[in-house]
């Protein structure tokens, strides 16, 4: 997506997890694939950028096999980013798998540097699945199954209270070039409100340093990084998301 508006040079590349979509049947697949559904749409601040790309892995295997089958390893994803943000100032961003991605790929493609919300670095213990992660679990040998000590100038926002992603975090907490933002939370994922995030990719590098190395409060910081604006959204978003619930309930009672 080019904004013809802004007259910068930067670029945000945003990876969608694994909740792309669920449960994972082909219904829910080609309902996605049909509404051209990406993540991070709605909550991303277009006018700070010039270029927004979004990327998507549909099998949900941490992009193992790329994003199609032309383009369908790390290595060809990180050359067809490299071409697309070639000229701009790219922040890769993403959760989850997606944050994985965002790492990765951010690193082989030449990103100014990353955002990863709960991502993971290892995939050692996720590759045990053999159903749920059938790609990850067939490719023993896959060279990026730990990126503990690949990543650079990466800004890691972790929800400490989540058992999975404590364990990740345990992984690079010494690696310097990570710069870890501590959550009291437990919800793996993005460890705030999510109309908090237009503010946060906003910040300058400057601003981001000040994050980093304290233990946050998810609702204070989710309060201290918002505009009137995209909080009244969310707030309508909210109560009409708690009628249809209601009305659904109704429903089921009688």
């Amino acid at each position: 997506v080019d904004n013809p508006l802004v007259k910068n040079n930067k670029c945000l590349v945003c990876f969608s997890s694994n909740g792309l979509y669920f449960p994972n049947l082909n219904s829910e697949l080609e309902r996605v694939l049909s509404k051209e559904r990406y993540e991070w749409e709605s909550i991303i601040p277009y006018n700070n950028y010039s270029r927004v790309i979004f990327v998507r892995d549909v099998y949900k295997q941490w992009y193992i096999h790329g994003i199609n089958e032309n383009c369908n390893s790390i290595e060809k994803l990180s050359h067809l980013l490299t071409k697309l943000c070639d000229g701009y100032e790219a922040i890769y961003i993403g959760s989850s798998a997606g944050g994985y991605a965002a790492a990765l790929v951010g690193r082989l493609a030449g990103a100014k540097y990353c955002f990863s919300f709960a991502g993971q670095f290892n995939l050692r213990e996720l590759q045990k699945d053999p159903i749920k992660n059938k790609l990850l679990n067939e490719y023993i040998d896959y060279k990026y199954m730990d990126i503990s000590n690949v990543v650079d100038n990466l800004y890691y926002f972790v929800p400490i209270k989540s058992v999975q992603d404590y364990d990740q975090y345990k992984r690079v907490r010494f690696n310097k070039n990570i710069y870890p933002i501590l959550f009291n939370s437990s919800i793996h994922g993005i460890p705030f409100k999510p109309y908090a995030m237009k503010k946060i990719l906003s910040l300058s590098e400057a601003e981001l340093q000040k994050l980093i190395g304290l233990t946050h409060n998810s609702e204070v910081f989710s309060l201290k990084n918002l505009t009137a604006s995209d909080f009244l959204y969310y707030m309508k978003r909210r109560f009409k998301n708690l009628i249809l619930r209601s009305t659904n309930v109704k429903k089921r009672q009688r």
